[in-house]
């Protein structure tokens, strides 16, 4: 599927992703892009995970979970979880 969009660069060096472009491609507010530069064309696709991402809590670098765009890890998650119920 081919989508083409035009837009401008505002004075902060900002682009406005469409909405129903950031939709159809499940871009989630907080996702990491990653740009790439092939001659004249810029290609941006969601960055791969990072090896050394760290809980956002603990700031562990740990197996974690995704809340509110927020990395957790599962120890971090699970203290949060007891807390809540009390």
């Amino acid at each position: 599927m081919t989508m083409e969009y035009t837009c401008k660069i505002d004075d902060l060096g900002r682009v406005l992703i469409p909405r129903d472009l950031r939709q159809s491609l499940d871009w989630k507010i907080g996702d990491n892009l990653s740009f790439r530069r092939i001659d004249d064309v810029i290609a941006l696709r969601i960055a791969k995970a990072d090896k050394k991402s760290e809980c956002f809590i603990c700031k562990k670098p740990k197996m974690k979970v995704r809340i509110n765009n927020k990395d957790v890890c599962a120890s971090c998650l699970e203290k949060v979880m007891i807390m809540m119920a009390k």
